[in-house]
């Protein structure tokens, strides 16, 4: 897939910014429908953390969603994908994490080959999650997880896209 513009992760991110309760809703069946497998994933993988978090992880992968929406149609992704991404993204944090430092810091230190403004994105809504109307401190841990689990996201919907 071509990639999505930083205009154009601004111009869905102001979207989803004012859309109200309602049109969520209704935008988040739309995406139950589209990709169902994406959200089960996303639902089992944050099984098991904050609850707070977890709902901060499915929002955020609402607003990928949307972004790669406005590139036109694309096919579903399949859990077998999002499985294999998700363990080799773990992997990877696993291995850069080891090291300790920060959340910052080991972000530093990923290679992103494709979707820089999406994953820019990605990385701001986790600084700004403190920051937000219904602030949310998150640890090094959960800020790395919510990265590797987005950047999952990313480039399963990045190897189904279309145009960007």
């Amino acid at each position: 897939m071509e990639s999505i513009s930083e205009e154009m992760v601004e111009k869905v991110w102001k979207e989803v910014a004012v859309m109200d309760p309602a049109q969520g809703n209704r935008e988040m069946v739309a995406l139950s429908k589209s990709q169902p497998d994406l959200l089960a994933f996303l639902v089992h993988a944050t099984d098991d953390i904050d609850p707070a978090v977890a709902e901060l992880a499915v929002f955020m992968a609402f607003v990928v969603y949307k972004m790669f929406q406005q590139g036109g149609d694309f096919e579903k992704v399949t859990a077998e994908e999002l499985i294999e991404l998700h363990n080799s993204n773990v992997a990877l944090m696993e291995d850069l994490a080891g090291g300790g430092g920060s959340f910052a810091e080991t972000v530093g230190k990923v290679e992103i080959p494709t979707q820089l403004h999406v994953m820019r994105c990605v990385v701001e809504m986790i600084l700004d999650a403190p920051d937000t109307e219904d602030p949310l401190e998150l640890s090094d841990e959960e800020a790395l997880y919510l990265f590797f689990l987005l950047k999952t996201v990313v480039e399963a919907l990045d190897a189904k896209g279309g145009k960007g």
